[in-house]
């Protein structure tokens, strides 16, 4: 409807070329340990959401992702917290 272009891939697959957009919504230890590959997959100035991670849980992957990225606060609903940033 709005004619914006997506692609889905598979982290293990990588991508073309880094993407304006980067969503993952898995828990919060593969989140952590993929912080390298995800921060690779974003360009510069684009955007990262992080989901699937518990309110006690959002520090760490917070921490795993900051050095790549300017992280918002977190939203959170229901026990739950979205991640969210831009990279430098």
């Amino acid at each position: 409807q709005n004619q914006v272009p997506m692609e889905f891939v598979a982290a293990e697959g990588g991508a073309p070329e880094p993407a304006d957009i980067v969503l993952a919504n898995i828990l919060a230890n593969p989140l952590t340990l993929l912080a390298p590959l995800l921060a690779r997959l974003t360009r510069r100035g684009g955007h990262i959401l992080l989901s699937g991670v518990l309110e006690y849980q959002a520090r760490d992957v917070q921490d795993a992702y900051r050095a790549a990225f300017d992280l918002h606060p977190a939203q959170h609903d229901d026990g739950w917290v979205l991640i969210s940033g831009n990279k430098r």
